[in-house]
Order: C-alpha cells, then sequence, then structure tokens
C-alpha cells in the first residue's frame, strides 16, 4: 500500500519552514494537479517549492487557504500524476489502524512512514479531528492519514508535545478529518477562501446606517444535494460528487443522493463506483429509475444479462419507451434478435400512445 501511494506524496520547502502534501485530484486540463497540506505549511510564504519523488520540483500557485480548518490547495504543473482517494471518515472508530506519510524536516529521500492507532474522533474548534499515536513529526504535516488500504483519512496537522504544565508527552497527534475536509473542498479549489487583506478602517464622521445582515441558511442534505445538481447540470461532474457527499454524511438514507453520484460518475465513466452508489439507491427505494440507471452502467461494462435483469425491473414498474429501447439494445447485443425487435417494437408503440406500454 505504501509503494502505491508515495508517488502521490510531495515534499512542500517554503521561505518559512518545511512541510509535506499530497495529490488528491487530476483535472482534466493537462498536466496540472491539485495538492492539499496544511494552511500553515504555506500561508504567507514568499515562496514555495512542491517536491515530487524527491525529484522533480514543480511551479505551483495557491488557489485557497482556510487557516480555520488549517486547510490549503495548491495547483501544480507540469507532469504526470496520480492522485489519492479519499475514504470514509465519518463512521471512523478508536482503536482502528492507521498509517501517516510524510517527509520530516531535514530528511532527504523517500517519504518517511509511520503506523499506529486511532485513539479518538473530536469536535475542535469548528472541525472534526482525529486524534491518534501515530508519529506526527515536524514537516509530516499536511501529509495525509491513510487507512490500510490507502484512502485518505484525514491530514496530518499537528502534536503536542507537552501537557498544559510542560509534562513531555509522547504519542498524541492529531490530524483534520476527512469529514471536515470535504466541507471545504470546493471552496478551496475555487478560491473563495483566500484570504484577503485586512482593509484600513476610516472613521466617518457621520456613518451611514446599514439593514442588519440576512442571515445566511445553516446548510443541510438538502441544500449539498441542490448544489451537486446544479453542478451536475453544469457538467462539472467531480465537484457534483463532492456535494452529494456531504449531502449522505448528513443523511445516510438519502436514496436519490446516491443516484446522483452514481449519474456523476456515470458521466465520468466511473461505472463501477456508479454501479455501488444505485446499489445503495435501490436498496433504500427500489423505483424504476434507479433501476434503469444502474442498467445502463452494467451495459457500458458489457454485462448485458445484469443490465436486462435491471430493464426487466424497471419495466415491471413503470414501462417506458426507454427502458424497452434499453433492453432492445441489450438483447441485440448478445445477439437476441427477436427479443431485441420485439423491445424496439414496444419502445415505438409507447412512444405513439402511452397506454401501449
Amino acid at each position: 500500500m505504501v509503494e502505491k501511494i508515495r508517488p502521490s506524496v510531495v515534499r512542500i520547502n517554503t521561505s518559512l519552514g518545511d512541510g509535506s502534501g499530497f495529490i488528491f485530484e487530476i483535472p482534466q486540463t493537462g498536466g496540472v494537479a491539485l495538492v492539499l497540506t496544511n494552511a500553515h505549511v504555506v500561508e504567507g510564504a514568499e515562496w514555495i517549492n512542491v517536491t515530487l519523488n524527491d525529484s522533480t520540483t514543480f511551479s505551483n500557485e495557491i488557489l485557497g487557504i482556510d487557516p480555520a480548518k488549517d486547510l490549503a490547495v495548491l495547483k501544480i504543473c507540469c507532469g504526470h500524476y496520480q492522485a489519492l482517494e479519499f475514504g470514509d471518515a465519518s463512521r471512523l472508530r478508536a482503536r482502528t489502524r492507521v498509517v501517516a506519510i510524510g517527509y520530516p524536516s531535514g530528511i532527504s529521500g523517500k517519504a518517511s512512514v509511520t503506523g499506529g492507532i486511532v485513539l479518538a474522533v473530536r469536535l475542535n474548534r469548528g472541525r472534526w479531528v482525529i486524534q491518534t499515536d501515530a508519529a506526527i513529526d515536524p514537516g509530516i504535516s499536511g501529509g495525509p492519514l491513510l487507512s490500510l488500504s490507502g484512502e485518505v483519512l484525514g491530514i496530518n496537522t499537528s502534536k503536542y508535545a507537552t501537557t498544559e504544565s510542560g509534562v513531555p508527552v509522547e504519542g498524541i497527534g492529531f490530524a483534520v478529518s476527512e469529514v471536515s475536509v470535504l466541507q471545504d473542498l470546493l471552496a478551496l479549489k475555487s478560491g473563495d477562501l483566500l484570504p484577503t487583506p485586512t482593509p484600513r478602517i476610516i472613521p466617518t464622521p457621520t456613518p451611514t446606517p446599514r439593514p442588519p445582515p440576512t442571515p445566511t441558511p445553516t446548510p443541510n442534505p438538502v441544500s449539498y444535494f441542490n448544489e451537486g445538481n446544479r453542478l451536475m447540470n453544469l457538467r462539472m461532474y467531480r465537484e457534483a460528487i463532492l456535494q452529494f457527499t456531504i449531502a449522505i454524511r448528513g443523511d445516510f438514507n438519502y436514496a436519490l443522493a446516491y443516484s446522483r453520484r452514481g449519474g456523476s460518475y456515470t458521466a465520468l465513466g466511473e461505472h463501477v463506483r456508479a454501479i455501488a452508489d444505485y446499489d445503495k439507491a435501490i436498496r433504500l427505494q427500489p423505483t424504476a429509475t434507479f433501476y434503469n440507471e444502474r442498467g445502463v452502467s452494467f451495459a457500458a461494462l458489457r454485462k448485458y444479462e445484469e443490465a436486462i435483469l435491471d430493464y426487466d425491473q424497471a419495466i415491471r414498474l413503470a414501462p417506458t419507451a426507454l427502458y424497452y429501447t434499453n433492453r432492445g439494445n441489450a438483447n441485440s447485443r448478445l445477439a437476441r434478435t427477436e427479443q431485441a425487435n420485439s423491445d424496439w417494437a414496444k419502445a415505438t408503440a409507447c412512444r405513439l400512445e402511452p397506454r401501449y406500454c
């Protein structure tokens, strides 16, 4: 697992010190990758170097910084990369084994790896953090905290060196949980969280009264779902997946959110992930639409028998021209000409007169 994920972990050197980060997304724009790290690693630095495999240094720019959650996103260019996948830290429990990886300050060569267990998951200053006994030494800040399967559960951010009374302690480190990372990620990528200089306040003798600010609605699963739909309509599928994921974290029984996330994966050609989401949607709410969508993904993987079973279910629940057409296409792929022609004929009849469905 470590050898698999090493190429995605980067060394970050700045005018202020050293840290780590990791590639979490490769946009469609050629040669570009997005890197996640801690805000304290890059904020205020006059220059930043991002080095991959301890050999190649890339030009970069800061897309967004959130000092409150200690998160930052950089864009690097230009090369060939691989990205890490996020896991699900919302159900993380104590004593789960984890791995931290990064570049301790002043040590050249490959990224260092430490292991440990989860001690606790806490809400701290508005963000979820994972407390672990994995060694988080200076320089590893910004690197990933991983499950044993190599999925990112959090971002290593700090350690306790002493108690409040000054007694030295070992084995208490913290990582920003993936749950809090996902809540910020879209804004960080878009630059909405770039800090702006504090304006100089000039007092005026007769200030103009201002109306009270309109309260901002509290985000909830439905609002994240609606934002995901908006992004999906704009063909911003990765960003939509992020919003649907947050909606699901808020309501694990949100069948439509699973379906729409599956649709985003389908649009990206990631049909195995799409099918996993459609499975969850169907278990929660077995509708004709969900069966048809899963059938489309099965057909894209050339699993036509499975696709036909799903189209059968869709037709039983709500026969439409689309479902007959899809089943006809799958039968045609299996050289079942008679069944295919029958389905296409029914699809034509449905279009001409819905009562014939």
